[in-house]
């Protein structure tokens, strides 16, 4: 699992939140991780205007762990994602930090 690759690949999917763009959300995530989304989702702030990929952790029993910050019109929403290297990298899981 390269850590440059997982960041660009955090980053993709953080824009996809942004952008509001459903069907690119749920291909960043795997089947587990779909049942989850909506309620990481709800907890972010409305409005998303941007959102910056705070860092990777160097990956630990196959998965690596981005931190994540969306800022919206009512706050910020930190989230973390829990990415494994299945043939390209996937959120396993994401909580709100």
């Amino acid at each position: 699992m390269n850590v440059e690759r997982v960041h660009a690949y955090a980053n993709g999917l953080a824009h996809a939140v942004v952008d509001q763009n459903s069907d690119l959300i749920s291909s960043y995530l795997s089947k587990k991780a779909k049942g989850n989304i909506a309620e990481v989702l709800g907890g972010l702030p409305r409005r998303i205007g941007n959102t910056e990929v705070l860092s990777v952790t160097e990956p630990a029993h196959d998965e690596c762990i981005s931190l994540t910050r969306f800022n919206g019109f009512r706050g910020r929403g930190p989230a973390a994602g829990y990415l494994a290297d299945e043939p390209q990298p996937l959120i396993c899981r994401a909580q709100l930090v």
